[in-house]
């Protein structure tokens, strides 16, 4: 799945140019205040910290309860206009961690409100977490990437798939039927309860918009407004499963070119190309195809598929292309570049695939993912043969969500809706997020820009944002522009 590799690649990115955000910590003597029904423990770096107990199956409220984590940023200004809950999809750390590493980028609403990140069941410090395997089995059971996969790999990636999906049955088969976003918008209509709210606001980016627009369906009264920053179409994402992942593949190689320009006419920012980025690429491409070809089974090298890997997550966030164009040109000085290998738990592929493959409507039958990885590599030639194959995990996935909504994904209370998007976009299709706008009859502030996740990258949109959270009245059409670093 082609989001699950954004986010993923994104930590790795982010620990290399050591920009990484902080750690959730608690304090040994953590103060505690109770609010609505919510006890805050203070964390001492300026957070505070609690969980909400839910049922794990609302057909049975009584029996077994579980708990899903909040991560507050109080109020600077001390004005008491209440919470914005935000939830930026699962790989971003659910809410909390995205709270944590990105606090710049809701100042301007935290002056007003309390800033509250909310992690989905299974996720970030809710409790219980889901668990599959560790990055050392992975290893074991996965073949190093490649990006150059044809349909003889098809029974490898079948295989696959079947191990890691038997691992997270092993460890978490309780816990997977309950973890769609559909069943996540019930806990948080308990959170907006326990806050004692009677109406929310809630910012959900990226694929956290998609259990916004749950929630808009299934609860249209309880909005006080909501803001939808890069979202996804839920109507694809959940339906057309194989047609979004090649919008979106497309419009990460669209966000390449726009890199690969960017790197050539910014030669005093961009390390790589020598004034031909893309050919460079080219060749570095070719050389760790080579490179996974002659050393077998080796996952500490950079092969083909871990470059594209690191290239399509880096197009998320322009900011740190410099760092970037830096990284390319260390691994094209080097013969066998390599990397460092993670270790411990994977949260990435247990909390990302165990709602995923609850949400998303896939084909059984085995001819529709080959005709998928040839559709993938026409589409984009670049991500195709790395991505074409991606969604046999949720093809083998051992359960089924005891409720999913498929549609429709519409606004029936009419209630206040604002949608950033950015023209360029690789990971939430502009195309798309302008159809979530229109179905939702919603506000736009459309981004001039490259990039995913708009908050927090100009004054221009963030001050549309704090208003309509505000005032509750979305602008109608806005424009902003992002100019890239050094333009």
């Amino acid at each position: 799945m082609t989001a699950h590799r954004g986010y993923r690649v994104l930590l790795c990115i982010a620990a290399a140019l050591a920009v990484a955000g902080s750690a959730v910590t608690t304090g040994p003597a953590a103060a505690e205040s109770k609010t609505s029904g919510v006890s805050w423990v203070d964390c001492g770096d300026g957070f505070q910290c609690a969980h909400v107990e839910v049922p794990l199956d609302y057909a049975r409220p009584a029996a077994t309860r579980i708990h899903v984590g909040l991560t507050k940023l109080p109020a600077k200004g001390g004005t008491g206009k209440g919470s914005v809950l935000v939830n930026a999809g699962t790989q971003a750390g659910g809410g909390g961690a995205y709270v944590r590493g990105s606090a710049a980028a809701f100042a301007e609403i935290n002056r007003d409100f309390d800033v509250i990140g909310l992690d989905t069941r299974g996720v970030g410090v809710s409790d219980p977490l889901v668990h599959c395997t560790t990055f050392e089995e992975n290893r074991e059971i996965e073949a190093p990437l490649s990006a150059a996969q044809t349909v003889a790999d098809r029974p490898t990636r079948v295989r696959e798939a079947t191990q890691l999906a038997a691992k997270c049955q092993e460890r978490s088969g309780d816990l997977l039927p309950y973890l769609s976003s559909t069943t996540s918008a019930r806990d948080l209509d308990r959170v907006r309860i326990a806050l004692g709210e009677q109406r929310i606001r809630f910012a959900g980016l990226s694929a956290g918009a998609i259990l916004g627009q749950n929630y808009l369906a299934m609860f249209p009264d309880r909005v006080a407004a909501m803001v939808l920053d890069s979202p996804l179409d839920p109507h694809q994402f959940i339906n057309d499963a194989f047609g979004f992942d090649i919008d979106q593949m497309a419009a990460t190689e669209h966000t390449m070119g726009t890199f690969f320009h960017w790197c050539q006419t910014t030669p005093a920012l961009c390390a790589f190309g020598a004034g031909d980025p893309r050919s460079a690429f080219t060749r570095l491409l070719a050389k760790t195809r080579q490179n996974r070809l002659d050393n077998p089974g080796r996952w500490d090298i950079v092969t083909d598929g871990s470059l594209v890997d690191f290239i399509s997550g880096a197009m998320l966030f322009p900011q740190l292309w410099p760092g970037v164009s830096q990284q390319l040109a260390a691994m094209a000085a080097q013969p066998l570049p390599t990397m460092p290998l993670p270790s411990g738990d994977d949260r990435g592929f247990a909390e990302y695939y165990s709602q995923t493959c609850l949400d998303r409507t896939f084909p059984t039958s085995l001819a529709a993912y080959d005709r998928q990885l040839r559709r993938s590599i026409q589409a984009a030639p670049i991500l195709g043969g790395r991505y074409g194959y991606a969604e046999f995990k949720c093809r083998q996935w051992p359960a089924h969500a005891v409720e999913r909504r498929t549609g429709s994904w519409l606004n029936p209370g009419k209630r206040p809706v604002l949608v950033l998007t950015a023209t360029d976009d690789p990971l939430a299709p502009h195309r798309g997020s302008l159809r979530v706008a229109h179905r939702l009859q919603a506000g736009l502030v459309v981004l001039r820009s490259s990039g995913h996740l708009q908050l927090g990258r100009t004054a221009c949109a963030d001050s549309k944002v704090a208003e309509f959270l505000r005032t509750a009245t979305a602008p109608r059409h806005t424009s902003c522009s992002v100019p890239l670093p050094g333009h």
